[in-house]
């Protein structure tokens, strides 16, 4: 008896954007949870918080713009980050803690599978 096994090859590229768009939608969605369970204890956030929305809103337009266009989506996503540390600092007066730095990761994902991309294009030139 002859068996075959379908043994596809996962590149980089698309691993790096699944990552990408994975990675974005579990933030988004952790997000979305903390945000309701704080407007439900605490009612309306306080009008110093509304830039930092802002920025998080950049961030996930990135996420969310990434699914199609990786450097566009990645970019937006990290530069949103970068845009989020300079409203605290200016806001608060200090940088936030270094984790929320993580933030970026799912932008830098996009921004990986956009690199790989144009290097296997020009191979396959």
């Amino acid at each position: 008896m002859y068996a075959t096994l379908h043994d596809p090859q996962i590149t980089y590229r698309w691993l790096f954007h699944w990552c990408g768009r994975l990675g974005g939608v579990i933030v988004m969605a952790s997000w979305l949870a903390l945000v309701v369970v704080e407007w439900v204890q605490s009612g309306l956030p306080e009008s110093n918080t509304w830039p930092q929305a802002a920025a998080l809103f950049v961030i996930f337009a990135g996420y969310l713009y990434g699914w199609k266009n990786e450097l566009s989506g990645g970019a937006l996503a990290v530069a949103g980050t970068v845009l989020l540390f300079a409203v605290h600092a200016i806001s608060f007066g200090y940088l936030p803690l270094a984790p929320l730095a993580m933030l970026a990761v799912p932008g830098i994902c996009f921004l990986l599978a956009w690199c790989f991309r144009e290097a296997f294009s020009r191979v396959e030139k």
